[in-house]
């Protein structure tokens, strides 16, 4: 498999890599054009208004711009060019190649964005396109791990100049030869432009398949409430951002709100408390309680499932959904189907749509697409307890 691919050292890789979540780059055939090769100069991200790793960004244009120190002529007059502690790599000419970004969750054009980040990216690209007389297309498939791409790379079709798996899938993808790694490529994976730690997760042996960078940041697993529900309820929603700035909105203060919300009329349930996977439920409070369920010690991975933090976090959600019974329990779960993981379905997002749920845990992007102007009632959206 090796002697059939050529790694594409393209130059979307390095425009666009301040914009790309977890990018990583893919083989092509050995009798493709090899025209669109590329050296990169040093890249430099400005600041953007909303910190890295931040859990939640101000409303307004607070967008990182991307620029270059320099950028390559139209003709290639330098054929070497230094790059940011890495290695020399060939300038050449990329006008009129097609590339392509094989991503299961970016939007395919401008009419599906749902976030920030994608007005940056989408804004790059189209700059991208007319500076360097390319053009950039995105694919969404299904999935993106070794079993989905299998069949398309031993046919040797073209799947993406630049692909999005998982973190989880890396090692598979990159074990086979199907993608090939960031470093000798005029790209340097130790930027301050990426995140650190997916750089170190994606890093197998020296080699670094995956970088991570998202500018501005997107919020990732949050609570979404229901005001308008808890208010019925006999709860100060509003008063709940204050209890955030005040450090007051701990676990015992958001089960009591839990609890609150939750109705029966006789076994019959009015409104559940919580809502959300089971996954996300566990990791989020997990999380909120400064566990982790692997740490890196002695540069060796140990699980730490069984501390003190992580089994407070699981004992509490245990209580919310067994005890205070605030948690509805979705038929699925019971013979380990998907819910237990994805809402695939919408289930829970359904409970939440309909009213019958005050809080619900998940992520940033979900509430973008799937609540935003599809509910009547008021909401409001705040971090996990303390």
């Amino acid at each position: 498999m090796q002697g059939n691919y050529k790694f594409l050292k393209g130059v979307l890789c390095f425009a666009l890599a301040g914009m790309m979540i977890l990018p990583a780059g893919c083989k092509k055939n050995e009798g493709q054009d090899s025209s669109y090769y590329l050296d990169y100069e040093y890249y430099e991200e400005e600041e953007s208004g909303s910190e890295s790793g931040s859990s939640f960004q101000k409303d307004g244009d607070s967008a990182g711009k991307s620029e270059t120190s320099g950028t390559a002529s139209e003709k290639n007059t330098e054929k070497e060019q230094e790059t940011n502690g890495d290695s020399k790599v060939e300038a050449v000419d990329v006008k009129g190649y097609k590339y392509t970004i094989y991503s299961p969750w970016l939007p395919t054009s401008k009419s599906g964005i749902t976030s920030e980040f994608e007005k940056v990216l989408y804004a790059r690209i189209e700059e991208v396109e007319k500076s360097l007389g390319c053009e950039i297309t995105v694919v969404r498939p299904d999935s993106c791990t070794k079993d989905s791409l299998q069949p398309l790379i031993m046919a040797g079709k073209k799947v993406g100049d630049i692909i999005e798996p998982l973190s989880c899938n890396v090692l598979s993808l990159a074990s086979s030869n199907y993608i090939v790694p960031w470093n000798g490529t005029g790209i340097d994976v130790n930027s301050p432009n990426y995140i650190a730690r997916w750089t170190e997760l994606n890093t197998y042996n020296g080699k670094t398949y995956g970088i991570q960078f998202q500018k501005p940041t997107d919020i990732r697993t949050c609570i979404v409430f229901n005001k308008t529900l808890l208010k019925k309820c006999g709860v100060d929603a509003d008063g709940i951002y204050d209890l955030v700035n005040k450090k007051q909105w701990t676990f015992d203060k958001f089960r009591e709100y839990v609890t609150a919300a939750t109705k029966y009329n006789g076994n019959e349930a009015v409104s559940y408390g919580l809502g959300g996977t089971p996954i996300k439920l566990a990791m989020g409070f997990v999380a909120a309680n400064g566990g982790a369920t692997a740490s890196l010690i002695n540069n060796k991975v140990v699980s730490t499932m069984d501390t003190v933090n992580v089994k407070y976090a699981l004992e509490y959600l245990n209580g919310l959904i067994h005890s205070d019974k605030a948690y509805n329990i979705a038929e699925k779960i019971s013979d380990g189907t998907h819910y237990l993981n994805y809402d695939a379905d919408g289930y829970y997002q359904k409970l939440f749509k309909n009213g019958k749920v005050a809080f619900w845990i998940d992520e940033g992007w979900v509430l973008e697409q799937q609540v935003k102007g599809k509910v009547n009632f008021d909401y409001g959206i705040v971090p996990l307890p303390i």
